[in-house]
């Protein structure tokens, strides 16, 4: 007997020493979830009064039930029940409820023993059993951390996950990973058990469409009022290459995170740019061609020298050139070196050789974006050189 005493005092003690160093890390804990298995230091004493094998209640001797833990809500601890004299008959009971005097409520034949009746006398005793240590946390728990991974099983912009031990309140500070099923479209939720929670970004804004991509991975810790996503996403700098314009990113979305990327950014690689049109004066990116184009006034020329043209920083384009051919009444068609955006304002044409008559008229006839006709009514054929200057946007 006195060996079976040391025995107790020895788990007992250990027990306590494994609590004080598992128990902080809370909802790590594997399924039987160790943060509600409660122990004491030397917890023996014997039963007051007889118990049949259905019975769901103990009373222990007068005033020891001190010595053991009182569980309430979800806590519980493991108790063995010996036989006086007979140690190898024994029941592992699981207590669950206990209140601050003798009577105890407990759950019968736990760990594969029977359920079977004791009598006054028999030992009442906390042992450290196999599953106290399958609860507490092993090495690989600690490594995996399954206990806050959970597949989501809800809706687009309802995330839902059920977490292995089951969540019953919302912990503040406690991290979920979460595999995403569906690419959320706005404002969104998080449900890990105890309902609903809204989600939010750490500046504490909303989720922008696509900040949970469909098949990620995306962790989430609750701060007291919302899971804020603290895991990075692509959105953040996608939404600032989207074209918002033409409403494929809201403007939101950009000056959300505009903060974050700019405060501190460090861009590298080549990023790119649409090219604006020649003499653009709005708030668009002005990328390397386009200002080429303006340092160098835009100069180019098709077919060779001739014709030439050149857009000023203004947006005013001027061209230029040459033409020669056999006069004739009739008209001839000039071509621009480059198509006018929007207008043509005026064409100018003058002799700069010629061998013509008297009789013979020149002038500017059909005018358009892209060419125009000059019309001479001379009734002669003579090769006439003229030059020419277009001014439009």
């Amino acid at each position: 007997m006195m060996i079976n005493a040391l025995k107790r005092i020895v788990l007992a003690v250990f027990a306590t020493a494994v609590v004080v160093c598992f128990a902080p890390l809370g909802q790590i804990m594997p399924p039987a979830a160790a943060a509600n298995l409660l122990f004491t230091n030397n917890a023996s004493t014997t039963l007051a009064s007889a118990i049949t094998n259905t019975s769901t209640s103990l009373t222990v001797a007068a005033s020891t039930g001190s010595k053991f833990p009182h569980p309430t809500g979800s806590q519980y601890f493991r108790a063995t029940i010996v036989k006086n004299g007979t140690p190898s008959q024994f029941e592992v009971v699981k207590v669950v409820a206990g209140g601050s005097g003798d009577t105890f409520t407990i759950q019968r034949a736990q760990e594969g023993t029977t359920a079977q009746a004791w009598s006054v006398g028999d030992y009442f005793n906390i042992f450290i059993t196999a599953a106290d240590m399958a609860d507490l946390l092993q090495a690989d728990d600690l490594q995996i951390q399954s206990g806050n991974y959970a597949v989501d099983s809800g809706t687009i912009n309802a995330y839902v996950v059920s977490l292995a031990p089951a969540l019953t309140q919302h912990q503040v500070g406690m991290p979920i990973r979460v595999k995403i099923a569906n690419t959320n479209t706005g404002a969104s939720t998080l449900n890990p058990g105890p309902g609903p929670i809204a989600i939010v970004t750490p500046d504490n804004q909303a989720l922008q469409p696509g900040n949970l991509q469909g098949g990620g991975i995306a962790t989430f810790i609750y701060d007291g009022s919302h899971y804020q996503l603290v895991t990075p996403f692509k959105p953040i700098f996608s939404q600032i290459g989207g074209q918002i314009g033409t409403a494929q990113v809201p403007l939101s979305a950009v000056a959300q995170y505009a903060p974050v990327i700019f405060t501190n950014a460090s861009l590298t690689g080549i990023p790119t740019a649409p090219t604006a049109s020649p003499g653009n004066s709005s708030t668009q990116i002005a990328n390397t061609a386009f200002v080429a184009s303006a340092i160098s006034g835009g100069v180019g020329s098709t077919g060779g020298s001739n014709p030439w043209w050149e857009q000023r920083p203004t947006g005013i384009i001027e061209q230029w050139g040459t033409y020669t051919y056999t006069t004739h009444t009739g008209a001839h068609l000039i071509s621009f070196g480059r198509t006018f955006p929007a207008e043509v304002e005026t064409v100018v044409i003058t002799h700069a050789a010629s061998n013509i008559g008297w009789d013979t008229w020149i002038q500017a006839g059909t005018v358009n974006a892209s060419n125009f006709q000059i019309n001479d009514d001379s009734p002669n054929f003579n090769t006439v050189t003229i030059e020419w200057r277009a001014i439009g946007r």
